[in-house]
């Protein structure tokens, strides 16, 4: 699998090694899908909130009462 050229400039900057060292570089790379559409010449898409955190916010909103 080749390696996009962002993330291998990353970590040859950085000389990570091991596991940990390479999910570090990763991390501070930045989100996999931004990266991605940024690439594409995309807008990336605004973030969602799960309908299930939804539900949930709603249920402890309707629990809480006025």
């Amino acid at each position: 699998m080749a390696v996009p050229r962002r993330i291998a400039v990353a970590l040859a900057g950085e000389s990570a090694t091991g596991d940990d060292g390479i999910r570090d570089v990763l991390a501070r790379v930045g989100d996999p899908l931004t990266i991605a559409v940024t690439a594409l010449g995309e807008e990336p898409p605004a973030p969602q909130a799960s309908r299930r955190r939804t539900i949930g916010t709603l249920v402890v909103l309707a629990l809480a009462g006025p």
